[in-house]
């Protein structure tokens, strides 16, 4: 079974080079072949090129900017996710944000359970702002080929859903008929920042929309994230030690404080 990633890089940070780094550290298992890695350059400058040179199974794209989709997301991530899930022929393509990556170098035989064993035709995480109402997001998705037999709606605005870049991709493929699995999302940092699905795989959640020129986006970068960012993208740790809560603790209250003063 032949395995393709594709991500969509937006930013000057270090989350792309780490998700390219824990897959290329991934144990071989089975019948698996790794194949490439697409990197899909929507900040359009070549500074993510230029970071990922020296890895020979990188290929870094960059597709025309569509304006209507960044007038109504603020960016045209869904259209840079369909063009480039149309360049794989592998038979099992993961797709990950740009600020997620693998954590278990056993990845592929999860891959073998979930795809192989259990006869599933796609993996879809959950989207965590609505987790009962059976929307995806594009995070971490694992499709075989029957899963991109046609299409795929990333752009959901343009069947008519005000929800944002691949929130209905998990129900279309069940409308395909295709079995689905939803991996268990659990909360890092103590609930505050993060989440791994199935254990395998960590997202940071909006980290590079700090880069982003509309204030919509750079509004959705959670407090601490940079904070956050910082221990995974230095020691790849997901947890804070006893100084750090302190650091958060006393940073808020003060924040709260000055708050306050700044209201009366």
């Amino acid at each position: 079974m032949t395995i393709d990633y594709r991500t969509v890089h937006f930013g000057h940070s270090g989350w792309t080079k780490l998700l390219v780094e824990r897959i290329r550290s991934i144990r071989p298992h089975g019948d698996f072949q790794f194949r490439r890695i697409h990197v899909i350059d929507n900040s359009r400058d070549g500074w993510i090129a230029a970071q990922l040179r020296e890895y020979p199974e990188v290929s870094v794209s960059t597709f025309p900017l569509d304006i209507r989709q960044l007038e109504t997301y603020c960016h045209d991530h869904a259209a840079a996710l369909s063009k480039g899930i149309e360049l794989s022929s592998a038979d099992c393509l993961v797709v990950l944000d740009c600020d997620a990556h693998i954590l278990n170098d056993r990845f592929y035989e999860y891959l073998e359970r979930r795809i192989l064993d259990d006869g599933n035709a796609a993996i879809c995480a959950p989207d965590r702002g609505k987790p009962d109402m059976g929307y995806s997001h594009p995070c971490f998705m694992v499709l075989t080929k029957p899963a991109r037999k046609e299409p795929l709606p990333f752009d959901s605005i343009a069947l008519g859903y005000t929800e944002d870049v691949g929130r209905l991709v998990r129900s279309h493929l069940v409308n395909m008929g295709l079995s689905v699995h939803v991996p268990a999302r659990t909360r890092t940092f103590g609930g505050a920042c993060g989440e791994v699905f199935d254990n395998q795989v960590y997202h940071h959640g909006s980290a590079t929309f700090q880069f982003s020129q509309s204030p919509t986006m750079q509004a959705q970068v959670q407090r601490f994230s940079r904070f956050y960012e910082t221990i995974v993208l230095k020691y790849q740790r997901y947890k804070l030690t006893p100084v750090e809560k302190l650091y958060i603790m006393i940073y808020s209250r003060i924040s709260r404080i000055a708050g306050k003063l700044i209201g009366e």
